[in-house]
């Protein structure tokens, strides 16, 4: 009698354990299928933008499209990197059509305050990966005047000197996080309008903010000293290379001798 009872207890004893191994193959199994639907239902499109004078087009807003009849469905949309290199992923869930499998796959290039630059051609029935590159064929604004556009009336109504970056006032940080900008750009270009005002201070012939956003954009390590102590001929290189690297209006190349001269007497004045 005390054999049965003991074999009635393994029994129950195995039946559980039986149970408990089912339920947890059965809830792998569910697992990896919702893993495998997940991976399944993603898709991602990438690339590389260049601008018209084949540099990497940083800071662009790159949106990609799913291609109806006379329809388009934004997919996503993201930001270019300092190389120009982007990536958009999207779902199933985001196509025109809940029935179709792929996109109809378009890309547009914007600047960050909504200008369309260039745009892509078709790709029917694309892939769940697609890599799309683009070379933008419009000219686009330099980048001082961009970047004074997207700070808008900021400029105007709060204090320069009042803006800083500190573990209770992130000034730079949250212009960077509006704009859209990197937070060096942002940091720049207050830096030149600081040094705009001490420069500036007592003379009437003004070395332009523009001037010196692009010394201080396109200064480099490199040339050995702080930009204040560099020669006239230094600093007219370091002008030449904003201008052809758009961080500056390009037509500024033709004078920037004499701003580089004007500039370096400004320097020795303050140092």
């Amino acid at each position: 009698m005390k054999k049965i009872k003991l074999r009635k207890n393994w029994l129950f004893k195995s039946l559980i354990i039986g149970i408990a191994l089912i339920s947890i193959l059965l809830k792998g199994c569910k697992q990896i299928d919702e893993t495998d639907n997940n991976i399944e239902n993603k898709y991602k499109v990438s690339g590389i933008i260049l601008d018209k004078d084949g540099r990497a087009f940083e800071g662009g807003i790159v949106k990609a499209y799913d291609i109806g009849f006379r329809t388009e469905e934004l997919l996503g949309k993201n930001k270019t990197d300092n190389k120009g290199y982007y990536v958009v992923n999207y779902e199933k869930i985001n196509l025109s059509n809940q029935q179709k499998e792929t996109a109809n796959l378009k890309i547009k290039v914007f600047t960050l305050t909504g200008e369309k630059l260039e745009e892509s051609t078709i790709i029917f029935n694309s892939k769940k990966e697609e890599i799309i590159d683009l070379r933008i064929s419009k000219k686009e604004e330099h980048e001082y005047r961009r970047i004074v556009k997207a700070m808008g009336n900021i400029l105007t109504t709060v204090p320069v000197l009042s803006m800083t970056e500190t573990s209770t006032q992130q000034d730079i940080s949250i212009l960077a996080g509006i704009t859209g900008f990197r937070y060096e750009q942002i940091k720049i270009l207050i830096e030149s309008l600081i040094l705009f005002d001490k420069l500036n201070k007592g003379h009437q012939n003004n070395v332009p903010t523009e001037i010196i956003y692009g010394l201080l954009r396109a200064y480099t390590p490199q040339e050995g000293y702080p930009l204040m102590n560099q020669s006239k001929e230094t600093l007219a290189t370091i002008l030449k290379r904003a201008c052809e690297m758009n961080i500056i209006e390009p037509k500024l190349t033709t004078v920037a001798d004499s701003y580089a001269k004007l500039f370096k007497e400004r320097a020795d004045e303050e140092l």
